[in-house]
């Protein structure tokens, strides 16, 4: 497998895209699979990269925010990290639901598979009503987590709220 990791720590679009443009133009193989990790500092300045890279990227590419990123010279909160990757590899996507389920469909689909990458978003919300609306289910659901007494309670109370 054949890889590539870009790391960029400057939080400036311009540099951001010229030090891109060197690296992608030393790039000594075609990759079918990149995975973009921007810092959620970078966020807002993120869609400027994905335009840039869209063009350029004719294949899968999976993007997300993380607090921070990992390369041999230390852990960077500001940025982004490319890593292009050259491998034999398929995505499985799920729709919305109970995340038991949605898990379980995805391991039925990679029991002939070697290895797994799992991302899934602990917390997603459509609107600011769909935050709204979240955030008062979790407190109901803790509220009546914390009025149980005993395990048997508390496991039902978990198992309606997932």
């Amino acid at each position: 497998m054949n890889h590539k990791i870009i790391p960029v720590s400057s939080l400036e679009v311009d540099e951001a895209l010229d030090i891109l443009k060197k690296e992608l133009s030393n790039l000594d193989f075609n990759p079918n699979l990149a995975f973009i990790i921007f810092t959620t500092k970078y966020y807002g300045k993120h869609k400027n990269i994905l335009n840039f890279l869209k063009p350029r990227f004719k294949f899968d590419t999976i993007s997300f925010f993380a607090d921070a990123f990992g390369t041999r010279e230390g852990i960077f909160t500001n940025g982004f990290l490319v890593l292009l990757l050259k491998a034999d590899f398929k995505i499985f996507k799920t729709g919305r639901g109970n995340l038991e389920s949605e898990l379980t469909k995805i391991a039925d689909s990679i029991r002939e598979f070697d290895m797994a990458l799992a991302i899934y978003p602990a917390l997603y919300f459509p609107s600011k009503l769909g935050l709204i609306a979240g955030f008062l289910r979790d407190r109901y659901y803790w509220w009546r987590f914390s009025k149980c007494k005993d395990e048997k309670c508390k496991k039902k109370v978990l198992k309606s709220a997932s």
